[in-house]
Formats: structure tokens, C-alpha cells, sequence
């Protein structure tokens, strides 16, 4: 991707993201997609769902900087929206970053004028096993802990071409331990909390929820859930998809993604 990516400090960090569409530098009445990925944190992994995205709408695509809080990097992403003049805008939450973006609507629900829900769940109110889990994890070497993410996440892209695997494990060998250790106590902070519909009575936008009906990182049980927690959300059910739809079936992920976003007013 041809985007020189954009520096904010904040929060004693370094905030990296990527910024793009027609009108990347600005533009009044656009809608603008604040974009959230996995679990690596890397935009420039989500690259071609952001370059069909940025065909029609502008683009803000965060790294995920070494954060454990979600209060913490839900406040960097309301920086990010501040320092590039956004006022509401339509966010697209994919696995991992599903969690994070539920987590901002309800922050700040001013600045979320709608909901793309990909792949995901609703917070489990998981507490002292996911934490015991995440102290284990902090014993081993990097290179250790980054085998068991390419075991656990990297073998769901088998079904997908080679290419993609390649640039997973690219990716996931830019992460140090302490980016590594930030995610893994990032996902034990969101997943700790348990979300209400009511948490949602301050955000008044549209909720699209894309899933797969043989999601193996996302059971049905919390899929059920999820819907639970958005009465009102569109849905859109793939088929033998598993985690990976937007790479097996990109052209129908893109169409459905891109037609509710241009419905958002």
C-alpha cells in the first residue's frame, strides 16, 4: 500500500495509522471508515479490504500501539479522530477489532455514526482464567509466543492462498514481546467486561454484524450473543467461510460492507 502513515503521540505512545480514500487530506459530507483489525494490530495486513473501502469512502486504518487498557486505546482512537477533524464516523470492527470497536461506540457514541461487526463476539466477562493465561504466556520468549499465535491464528488461513499466510507470518515477526504481551492483556481487558444493550442507548447509528456459520474462533453460542446485544443489527451470514471470509469471498464481503455504508446518512 502507497500510504506514508500518519504519527500521533498520545497517552505515551507512538500512534501509527494509515490514512486513505479520494479525499485522504479532507473533504466535507464524506463518510470516513475508522478501520479496526485483528488481533496482530498491523493495518497494513488488512490492505485489500482497505483498498476496496478507500475506492468509494476515506480511510483511517490505527496500528494498535503497546496499550493493555481498552479505556487507553479507545481514548487514542478519539485522539486520532480529533487530530484529523473527524466528527462521527462509521467503523469497521473485524475480529479482535470487533471487541475494540464495540468498546468505542460505547466510550464515545457521539463519534460513531455506524457499526460494521466483523467476525467477532460480545465480551465473555472471562476473568481470572484468561488472566492466569496471559501471566503463562509472559514466561516465554518472544519467538514462543509468536509459534503459538501462527499455530492458533495462522492455521486458519490454509483454506486461503499461500500469499496470505506469507504475509501473516511477515506481520506477526514485526511484533516485539512487548507488543505481543500489550495485545494479549488487551484482549483479557475487553473480554473481561460484560456489555448490556442498554450500554448502547448514546450511540443512535445502524449496526451491520457480518458472520460465518462455521466460524471456529467465534461459536455459535457467542455469535448468538452478539446479535443478542444489537436487536437491531442487519446480519449477513456466510457459509463455509470460517474466519476468513473476506479473502475467500472478498467480492461478496466488499459489496455487502460498501452498500450499508453508503446507505449511512
Amino acid at each position: 500500500m502507497a500510504h506514508p502513515p500518519a504519527l500521533l503521540r498520545h497517552g505515551g505512545v507512538e500512534w501509527r495509522y494509515l490514512r486513505g480514500g479520494s479525499d485522504a487530506a479532507g473533504g466535507a459530507g464524506r463518510t470516513t471508515v475508522l478501520m479496526l483489525g485483528g488481533a496482530l494490530g498491523i493495518a497494513e495486513f488488512g490492505f485489500p479490504l482497505i483498498e476496496a473501502i478507500e475506492r468509494e469512502f476515506r480511510v483511517i486504518a490505527p496500528d494498535y500501539p503497546p496499550l493493555a487498557r481498552a479505556a487507553a486505546v479507545t481514548d487514542g482512537l478519539v485522539r486520532i479522530l480529533d487530530a484529523e477533524q473527524l466528527g462521527r464516523v462509521a467503523v469497521h470492527g473485524a475480529s479482535f477489532g470487533g471487541l475494540l470497536a464495540q468498546a468505542l461506540a460505547r466510550r464515545a457514541p457521539g463519534r460513531v455514526g455506524a457499526l460494521v461487526l466483523s467476525h467477532t463476539s460480545a465480551p465473555q466477562g472471562q476473568g481470572a482464567a484468561a488472566a492466569m493465561s496471559v501471566r503463562m504466556l509472559g514466561m516465554l520468549p518472544a519467538r514462543g509466543i509468536r509459534a503459538l499465535l501462527d499455530r492458533r491464528l495462522g492455521r486458519m488461513l490454509d483454506a486461503a492462498d499461500p500469499f496470505h499466510h506469507e504475509a501473516f507470518r511477515a506481520a506477526l515477526a514485526r511484533l516485539t514481546k512487548r507488543d505481543l504481551m500489550a495485545r494479549m492483556r488487551l484482549a483479557e481487558d475487553l473480554q473481561a467486561s460484560r456489555f448490556a444493550a442498554a450500554d448502547l442507548d448514546g450511540f443512535s447509528g445502524r449496526t451491520l454484524i457480518v458472520e460465518s456459520d462455521d466460524d471456529p474462533m467465534i461459536a455459535e453460542a457467542a455469535r448468538s450473543a452478539l446479535r443478542d446485544l444489537h436487536p437491531g443489527a442487519e446480519v449477513h451470514r456466510f457459509h463455509g467461510t470460517g474466519h476468513l471470509s473476506t479473502i475467500l469471498r472478498p467480492e461478496e464481503y466488499n459489496e455487502r460492507v460498501i452498500r450499508f455504508l453508503r446507505e449511512e446518512p
